[in-house]
């Protein structure tokens, strides 16, 4: 059972981990087993919301919604994106999310089911610019050498770095994390580290304006599979990745 805010603050020593427990190192948690997060009809989902701030991603063409099922992600709820259209999106998205330069994760708790075949990039989240990646953050799929790769994607201003996990197929479930430092820009699978593909970048990430989960914000590379949880954080200690890292490994 998912534990609200409210309760975990007031029993935090007597109840199973939550991500509330990162404090202000804590972002944003969009989470398919939260229900009231997830606003569907007929489970056609139309938003979306972070239980952290109540902001929502959304979607109003009917054609382009993810289903939301109870059952799709290793017999736990899930959301799945079907790869062509299905996309949530929102504008505004809030002062708390890490951009500009600032240092931030990525976590996705999800399905990638996409074949090596596929050549075109698919994301999980994009967030920043809604005009050009130069200007956005990104956790994604790509393939090299016939094989799905996380990647994690960070536009500094000018150009995209590609941070590649090189070390684990990124096909069907798995806990990813892209890293940006500040400075380094790394993407993490499984607790796998993906530091041989590192990538030196700093973040030129817009502030405020397009957040998109399924796909690009400037349109596109659709994901093609489900989603359990996608986190904001903070950089955190090994200690809280950890933990954090144990609390969503539990759905795989």
């Amino acid at each position: 059972m998912l534990i609200p805010r409210a309760l975990f603050a007031g029993n935090a020593a007597a109840v199973t981990w939550s991500p509330w427990a990162l404090g202000t190192s804590l972002f944003a948690w969009f989470d398919a087993e939260i229900d009231a997060s997830v606003t569907q009809s007929g489970g056609l989902v139309s938003a979306w919301q972070d239980v952290v701030s109540s902001f929502s991603v959304i979607q109003s063409n009917g054609s382009q919604k993810p289903i939301y099922t109870t059952g799709s992600f290793n017999s736990r709820p899930g959301i799945i994106f079907d790869g062509v259209d299905d996309r949530l999106q929102g504008a505004n998205f809030p002062a708390s999310y890490p951009s500009g330069g600032a240092p931030g994760w990525i976590w996705g708790l999800v399905s990638q089911e996409a074949g090596a075949g596929v050549v075109s990039r698919c994301d999980v989240l994009s967030y920043g610019s809604q005009t050009t990646t130069n200007n956005t953050r990104r956790l994604c799929r790509v393939t090299t050498g016939g094989v799905n790769r996380a990647v994690s994607g960070i536009g500094d201003g000018t150009n995209n770095a590609d941070a590649l996990n090189t070390s684990v197929d990124f096909s069907n479930r798995h806990v990813v994390i892209a890293k940006a430092s500040g400075t380094i820009s790394v993407c993490d699978v499984d607790g796998v580290s993906g530091s041989a593909g590192q990538q030196s970048a700093v973040p030129a990430t817009t502030a405020s304006q397009l957040f998109s989960i399924g796909g690009a914000t400037n349109g596109g590379d659709f994901w093609t599979g489900r989603m359990s949880a996608v986190l904001l954080t903070a950089p955190l200690s090994a200690a809280d990745e950890a933990k954090l890292l144990a609390h969503l490994s539990l759905r795989l």
